[in-house]
């Protein structure tokens, strides 16, 4: 089966790739930062979010607790 032809154009330039993603990823974590926004969810049930409870990030230990008493 031969390959695709953007995988080949991928492989020929692949500083050019890395290049893209890098920047592309950092924007994209940059503007998630940038939001504020830190949701948990388990088990599709949402057990924290920094944008309802005003706060920052929570601590591991703030994690931990709230997964504890969901299970």
């Amino acid at each position: 089966m031969p390959y695709p032809w953007w995988y080949l154009k991928m492989k020929e330039k692949k500083m050019f790739v890395l290049g893209f993603f890098f920047l592309f990823g950092n924007m994209l974590s940059g503007s998630l930062i940038k939001t504020g926004a830190f949701e948990i969810i388990l088990n599709d049930k949402l057990i924290y979010s920094n944008l309802e409870s005003g706060r920052s990030v929570p601590s591991v230990q703030d994690v931990l607790r709230l997964i504890k008493d969901e299970l």
